[in-house]
């Protein structure tokens, strides 16, 4: 489904489906940085609370695992709104006759 990191193939190459109009926009984006930003917040709050490390430790874990954890969701993210997106035009397609 994906010719690069995010970039989406013109057609699949096993089904020839044309995957080349579908497009998710910004919403995989706001998604990923909903997701791994509440799951960060709520890992730093713990480690803060239970261990109350220094901050320079706080960024050298943090940081990394925003910027991967991002990367990795973004990527699922599209992947289930573009699935989304065809089922949907696949119902629409289906009631009209």
């Amino acid at each position: 489904m994906f010719k690069d990191m995010l970039s989406i193939v013109d057609a699949c190459s096993e089904c020839s489906l044309v995957l080349k109009h579908h497009d998710a926009a910004d919403g995989p984006t706001f998604f990923a940085i909903i997701i791994v930003g509440m799951l960060v917040a709520t890992a730093a709050s713990l480690t803060e609370l239970h261990y109350s490390p220094p901050l320079w430790l706080h960024a050298l874990l943090w940081i990394p695992f925003t910027l991967v954890g991002c990367i990795a969701c973004l990527r699922m993210v599209k992947t289930i709104l573009i699935t989304v997106e065809f089922r949907l035009e696949q119902l629409k397609g289906n009631n009209h006759g």
